[in-house]
């Protein structure tokens, strides 16, 4: 599950140690965020593509009008999409923190 968040353990251990595990912390979500981030842009890339085609090839040339080529049901599809993106990648980050807070020792940690 975390094979490929493994090989910046290193440097997150090597930040917690120095700076402090808060900071730890926030770059390890920046990581984890980072990385999240390339499957919507991604979705987002191929559906601005499909609505370019429809604005390209719009029946009608003289009236195209950006609005319509890109008011469709790819709007409405990838909000939902970017709804459950939104819910796995806070639960993903949840059980990151938790595995991260065991590995520094600051599980019952309150400021």
């Amino acid at each position: 599950c975390y094979n490929n968040y493994r090989k910046y353990v290193k440097t997150l251990d090597n930040i917690a140690n120095y700076y402090g595990e808060k900071y730890a912390f926030y770059f390890a979500w920046l990581l984890h965020y980072t990385s999240f981030l390339i499957l919507p842009s991604a979705v987002g890339l191929l559906v601005w593509i499909i609505q370019m085609g429809n604005f390209f090839t719009y029946e009608n040339l003289d009236t195209k009008d950006y609005a319509n080529a890109t008011d469709s049901v790819w709007n409405t599809l990838y909000s939902m999409f970017i709804a459950l993106w939104t819910t796995l990648f806070v639960e993903s980050w949840r059980q990151k923190q938790v595995w991260l807070s065991n590995r520094w020792l600051v599980q019952d940690f309150n400021q």
